[in-house]
This record gives C-alpha cells, sequence and structure tokens, in this order.
C-alpha cells in the first residue's frame, strides 16, 4: 500500500497555492503599472507550475495503479 498520501496532499495544495499566488500577482501588477517584464515572469511561473501539477498528478496515478 502506498503510504505517502499526506505528503502527497501537502504537495499538490502547495502546487495550487503558488499558482493562484503567481496568476493574483500578474493581475494585480496588469491593474497597477500594466504590462512589464514582472507580469510575463508571473505568468511564465504559473504556467510552469501548472505542467508540474499535471505531471506530478500523473505520477501519483501511476504509483496508485501498481
Amino acid at each position: 500500500m502506498l503510504k505517502l498520501k499526506g505528503p502527497v496532499i501537502f504537495l499538490l495544495l502547495f502546487k495550487v497555492l503558488f499558482i493562484f499566488l503567481a496568476l493574483s500577482f500578474a493581475i494585480r501588477s496588469v491593474e497597477d503599472t500594466g504590462w512589464d517584464w514582472a507580469v510575463y515572469l508571473a505568468i511564465g511561473i504559473a504556467a510552469y507550475e501548472m505542467m508540474d501539477l499535471l505531471k506530478t498528478i500523473g505520477i501519483v496515478r501511476q504509483l496508485k495503479s501498481k
């Protein structure tokens, strides 16, 4: 039986929180100062974290099926 339930749930929730914070920072930055390099960086980080979240979910599914 896989005993990684607690750490995996924490990791997934942390990734979702990080994505939310990056996107909310990007939105606030656009509203305050317009489009600048920080907005592109925040959107890039959020996109990377979304792809990493999907990859992590796929790995967890593989581990559960074994």
